[in-house]
């Protein structure tokens, strides 16, 4: 095992959805950095987020 970080593709870096105030959205982020994982965030409002998750 290395301790490099790993990249992920350009075109194939995971979406992180998070809510502001969520504790389970904290620990997803935590977990992906501690794995080293490259991932793009998009925060979305409370509420609101059911459309973008619904599609």
């Amino acid at each position: 095992m290395t301790d490099a970080p790993v990249i992920a593709n350009e075109d194939r870096r995971p979406l992180l959805l998070t809510l502001a105030p969520s504790h389970y959205c904290e620990r997803a982020r935590w977990a992906l950095d501690l794995q080293a994982i490259v991932y793009d965030e998009k925060r979305l409002a409370p509420g609101a987020h059911v459309l973008r998750v619904k599609r």
